[in-house]
């Protein structure tokens, strides 16, 4: 299983699109195709060949979302976690939480946060 990552490891731009969609829900677009290319060129993100449908949910308050990844993508997150001796976290988490200063005004990354972590594939 391939993940999907950032160009330059920089979730940013995909926070700031999730953002937009979050805020006007009538601009995402329609098809599934049109969501992987936003994705791909405004969000920035290297998306596996294998992904071939792009599903949005705006979720609201009321309601829990939960988004399982498949027993192989566990199984691959799993294998990863194993062969390093610490947590695959993105260099950013660790960067501005131990980093001081921070690496980042807290709004930049907020939306690196958002962009990383609405994908729902675990690391």
């Amino acid at each position: 299983m391939s993940f999907i990552t950032a160009h330059d490891n920089d979730f940013r731009p995909a926070g700031q699109l999730f953002e937009s969609w979050a805020s006007d829900p009538s601009s995402v677009p329609e098809t599934s195709a049109e969501r992987l290319r936003a994705i791909q060129t405004i969000g920035r993100l290297d998306v596996p060949a294998s992904v071939r449908n792009v599903r949005v949910l705006i979720e609201d308050e009321d309601t829990l979302t939960l988004v399982i990844p498949s027993a192989a993508m566990i199984r691959a997150a799993k294998a990863a976690v194993a062969a390093s001796e610490t947590y695959p976290l993105e260099p950013e988490y660790r960067l501005q939480i131990n980093g001081l200063p921070a690496r980042m005004p807290n709004r930049d990354f907020l939306q690196f946060r958002i962009g990383e972590y609405c994908i729902s594939r675990c690391k």
